[in-house]
């Protein structure tokens, strides 16, 4: 016996006696798969609410008639109880997913993590017999620290433009590394004088060359990310928080790359060759890169 809302019970007899329970697990088993960040987060949390859903009906397989949420909303009530936690959170997650719903500016795709940590741990709920995902955060990590790394060489006038990119920069780096690589300029002045505007540390590594310039700045390194630029790069004001999404929407994500655009349009080789390779174009032939 199912009662839905506004009271109404329906019959529905199934060929299995544990046919709800089914559908539940394997609802909540496809946030345990690779494939399921692969979905736009439109999709992704639509999934979701329905493995949710599923799971509120399964918990209350003991019932004489379950109580069957209709709206996410209800979703989120029916599970607070049947003693599920994680509501808060949840509350936050269904603000932001009807706001992209009516295509307005969302950080839904930042709570993914988060959501496929839940849908496991109501799984152990749905089916006691298989382990759980462990113990859940109170709240999910919708933003990881960034260190960033800037390798460079006497090019002192340019490493000032670059730094002061990331002074502009829409998400500001929690912490900003400079490998001084044997330089006999001003280099280390100049990086100093943005002490006041960025959490910075300067570094020398006397061995010259790129791989033991940022293999010393890695070190250096305590963020959860570490992304690089080049000291003769201006970093656009998206980029380091457009870094940092990739890795909050999948966690099987294990590094991410932007396009490089020559500066005042000069077509220098490299630009060239990375425009080519982060075109639209060549990334939909080549895949998604992870």
């Amino acid at each position: 016996m199912v009662s839905t809302a506004g009271g109404l019970s329906v019959d529905r007899p199934f060929e299995r006696s544990d046919a709800v329970q089914v559908r539940a697990r394997t609802l909540l088993s496809l946030f345990g798969r690779p494939e399921v960040f692969q979905m736009s987060a439109r999709d992704f949390f639509a999934v979701f609410w329905e493995a949710l859903r599923a799971a509120c009906v399964a918990l209350q397989a003991d019932k004489a008639a379950a109580e069957v949420p209709v709206t996410s909303d209800q979703v989120v009530d029916t599970l607070a109880r049947l003693g599920v936690p994680g509501q808060n959170v949840l509350g936050k997650i269904l603000e932001e997913y009807w706001k992209d719903l009516r295509e307005e500016p969302s950080e839904i795709a930042r709570y993914k993590i988060w959501a496929a940590e839940y849908a496991g741990t109501v799984k152990g709920r749905v089916d006691p017999g298989q382990p759980g995902t462990g113990a859940l955060p109170e709240q999910p990590v919708t933003r990881l620290s960034m260190s960033v790394v800037i390798a460079t060489r006497n090019r002192a006038g340019m490493l000032e433009h670059a730094l002061d990119s990331l002074c502009g920069q829409k998400r500001l780096p929690d912490e900003v590394v400079v490998v001084d690589n044997g330089s006999a300029d001003a280099t280390a002045a100049v990086a100093l004088s943005f002490q006041d505007r960025l959490n910075l540390k300067v570094v020398r590594e006397e061995r010259v060359g790129i791989p033991h310039a940022r293999n010393t700045g890695i070190r250096a390194a305590s963020g959860d990310i570490v992304a690089f630029i080049d000291d003769d790069c201006e970093a656009e004001p998206a980029w380091l928080g457009e870094m940092e999404r990739p890795f909050l929407e999948d966690p099987h994500v294990a590094s991410a790359g932007g396009n490089l655009v020559p500066i005042g349009g000069q077509p220098e080789v490299v630009a060239r060759f990375y425009r080519s390779r982060m075109s639209p174009e060549t990334n939909a032939e080549r895949g998604p890169a992870r």
